[in-house]
């Protein structure tokens, strides 16, 4: 297998054709390049069931660089880091109380003559997950496949560009999306309140010139306030919700956020986490 492939095999037996099913299917991924897929050993492959938590559809490892290497289901378009299986958005796959909505996965091994082997697996939440239902995955794991999602995409885009790890109102980032055009998107979630979504989006922009520039409106009221030299605009939605976006400068980029938390949580985060630093 190439890196940034994919193969569909069965377990625990894969020559049994007739008794076949959905619970016995799973995914055999080699991760790109830039995950580690260039490694000649298990590091570089990863085996998850095949089977969607909640809609319990089968779900496929999209290659293609658009859909930025994720696991998919194509009934409700959620998908699955294919870094280590974590549901990409955890409110909608907590399903019969799993903490995070990881996949169930097989441990995988080389024997002497380098063939990938499957280690007997322990089907609990706990260990190797429940086909159908989840694998519980602990907030410190999470955050430290995060730090690899932002480490690779911090090597292939200017220094300039600010993107926390962590929020100090205790969101952490939990999906990476490298865009086209260098237009990226950013996931944070907060652990124990998981619809507290803050999604971070990053655009270079010619015209972002902290003087001048207004950005596009959302169609609602706008509203701004000052911070040092830094104008920050924001819109409230408040039709069906309240439903915030925060839109700034940065260096040449246009900073987006939007979010359902409250206007005061949001604004201490933009101050604290990118004008006071990026005024340091």
């Amino acid at each position: 297998m190439s890196p940034s492939s994919t193969s569909r095999f069965y377990y625990p037996d894969s020559q049994d054709i007739h008794d076949r099913d959905a619970f016995q299917t799973f995914n055999l991924i080699r991760l790109p390049e830039y995950l580690g897929g260039i490694a000649n050993d298990t590091s570089a492959f990863r085996a998850y069931s095949a089977l969607d938590l909640v809609s319990h559809c089968y779900i496929t490892y999209r290659t293609d660089d658009g859909r930025n290497h994720r696991i998919e289901d194509p009934c409700n378009s959620s998908g699955y880091r294919a870094l280590d299986g974590v549901a990409i958005h955890p409110h909608e796959k907590a399903l019969k109380g799993s903490n995070t909505g990881a996949l169930p996965q097989l441990d995988l091994s080389i024997d002497e003559n380098g063939f990938l082997l499957i280690d007997p697996p322990t089907f609990t939440r706990e260990e190797n997950g429940v086909v159908g239902v989840g694998r519980d995955v602990s907030d410190e794991d999470i955050l430290a496949g995060s730090k690899i999602l932002l480490d690779t995409y911090s090597a292939g885009f200017p220094d300039s560009v600010i993107v926390p790890l962590t929020f100090d109102a205790g969101h952490y980032l939990h999906f990476v999306k490298p865009g086209n055009y260098n237009k990226s998107s950013f996931e944070y979630y907060h652990p124990t309140s998981r619809l507290d979504v803050i999604s971070l989006q990053v655009t270079p922009n010619s015209y972002c010139i902290k003087e001048s520039w207004t950005p596009t409106s959302h169609g609602y009221t706008r509203e701004s306030f000052g911070v040092h030299d830094q104008t920050i605009f924001y819109e409230i939605r408040d039709d069906i919700y309240d439903y915030l976006y925060f839109d700034f400068c940065l260096d040449g980029h246009w900073y987006k956020i939007e979010s359902t938390v409250s206007f005061e949580k949001l604004s201490k985060i933009v101050i604290d986490e990118f004008t006071d630093r990026n005024d340091d």
